[in-house]
């Protein structure tokens, strides 16, 4: 009898984190058809991974294991909240001045040290010529702690992705500017494709509502989001999107679409249920493949047949290549710190000399240290009321207000600020999201010295960019 064993290399687990939940596919090729051959979901606590990712990883190898999945290499699809985006054009430089632009556009962007983020970069081009990039960085702490959780769990992580950056359609031709949904467990999320790239992600929250204790689309609000974002793309895709498909759950795909037919003459767009597909490659659809998660899926193809996803946010690894290099080095270190230690003991007689001159000086400085001493206490009498005549104390009070009615967190920050004569103030910067500037306005509302508040622009979605002018009353 003849068995047929499956390679290492040909199968794969995809591991998707959704809200409060974990779901899990795993996955073989055979040549260039591939199938789920398990899968499992599970309820995941992310405030749990943030105090002990080991102890949640122990117990999701037991649920791995349960489910009878061996295979230790994966694929881990970060929540899309955990991704900070920011869309920009590129200018008509050349290639090697892009890289250049890029990394100050990062720098710009997002609201953290470029040595504290994970950051990719998906670009694009559309039918004018003009080329866009969209910018995603996730923090290295959140990285982190996934790799200690993968690590517990006994798996090697080939991949850390946006699974919903995935659902694209590679084929020539084929939604060449798209939309897609997918319907998650807390909000749906939103990726716009275009043909050489993704030019926009996006979160949808609060898109349930209650009535009568059960859970229902909120779809006004998920239309109004939708045509936000159409509109915000508009100048950057020039093309408008052709077509926007759902993925997710079939019964909650059903109903998201027929409520989104109704609104078909505002989004002017056709809607139908997405599939996961690639070109040249089948996916079996033997069992239950629509229950699993459609970005999992996807994400899992196209790592086995080894596709670049648009967003990477893995560390690099180091090669045995370099560990050797590493290790070569500190042996040459170490010669070369003893060398300097010969040649220190070579020049000892100069230091002799040096410290004999230093005795003289210090006997010298011994008969005017009284004087010096004195000298130096009036200074800091000087220094110490020096601030009650000094004018910049105004723009230090001015300072100190706006900094404190800023978030601790980082959800909204300053990018300039200009003081005028020590009353005249603007002030401009960006918020994460909607709530998180609005709650800034009050808190600079609340503030008695400021007055005159005017808001002179917004713009963004995630971020919001605003600018504000106020007057600053002295004496409060």
């Amino acid at each position: 009898m003849i068995s047929f064993q499956t390679s290492r290399n040909d199968s794969l687990v995809g591991i998707v984190f959704e809200g409060d939940w974990i779901k899990a596919v795993a996955m073989r090729k055979f040549g260039r058809r591939c199938s789920v051959y398990k899968s499992i979901q599970a309820p995941f606590a992310q405030e749990t991974l943030k105090a002990d990712p080991e102890s949640l990883g122990r117990e999701m190898r037991k649920l791995l294991a349960g489910a009878g999945i061996r295979e230790s290499r994966c694929v881990l699809c970060v929540p899309l909240n955990w991704i900070l985006t920011q869309n920009v054009a590129i200018p008509a430089v050349s290639e090697e001045d892009v890289e250049s632009f890029l990394q100050i556009q990062i720098e710009r962007a997002f609201p953290y040290p470029l040595e504290d983020l994970e950051v990719a970069v998906s670009k694009y081009q559309i039918s004018d010529g003009s080329r866009f990039a969209t910018l995603a960085a996730v923090p290295k702490q959140r990285i982190s702690l996934l790799m200690r959780l993968a690590k517990a769990a006994r798996l090697r992580v080939i991949s850390i992705t946006s699974g919903v950056a995935t659902l694209g359609n590679d084929e020539p031709g084929i939604n060449e500017n798209s939309l897609s949904l997918y319907i998650g467990e807390e909000g749906i999320d939103v990726a716009v494709f275009c043909k050489q790239g993704v030019a926009a992600l996006r979160n949808l929250q609060q898109v349930y509502r209650d009535d009568d204790g059960t859970s229902i689309f909120d779809i006004e609000s998920i239309v109004r989001h939708l045509r936000i974002t159409l509109a915000q793309l508009k100048e950057n895709l020039r093309d408008p999107v052709s077509v926007i498909e759902l993925f997710g759950p079939s019964d909650l795909v059903e109903t998201l679409s027929q409520l989104l037919e109704n609104y078909a003459g505002n989004l002017g767009v056709p809607i139908r249920s997405g599939k996961v597909t690639f070109s040249n490659i089948k996916l079996d659809e033997s069992g239950e493949v629509g229950r699993h998660s459609p970005p999992a899926i996807s994400a899992t193809i196209l790592l086995l047949y080894d596709k670049a996803p648009a967003f990477e946010f893995l560390p690099p690894r180091r090669s045995g290549f370099q560990k050797l290099c590493t290790r070569l080095a500190s042996r040459r270190t170490l010669a070369i710190g003893t060398a300097a230690a010969v040649i220190v003991f070579g020049v000892g007689g100069a230091y002799l000399f040096q410290y004999l001159q230093l005795k003289r000086l210090s006997s010298e400085w011994a008969q005017i240290e009284d004087t010096v001493l004195e000298v130096e206490t009036l200074q800091e009498q000087v220094k110490q009321f020096r601030g009650w005549f000094d004018d910049s104390a105004d723009s230090l009070e001015i300072a100190r207000a706006i900094t404190e009615a800023f978030p601790e967190d980082g959800a909204a920050w300053a990018k300039s600020l200009e003081i005028k004569e020590n009353s005249e103030i603007a002030c401009s910067g960006y918020a994460r999201d909607n709530q998180e500037w609005l709650d800034l306005l009050d808190r600079l509302k609340e503030t008695e010295q400021i007055q005159g508040l005017k808001l002179k622009q917004t713009r963004g979605e995630n971020p919001i960019e605003f600018s504000l002018t106020f007057t600053w009353k002295r004496g409060g």
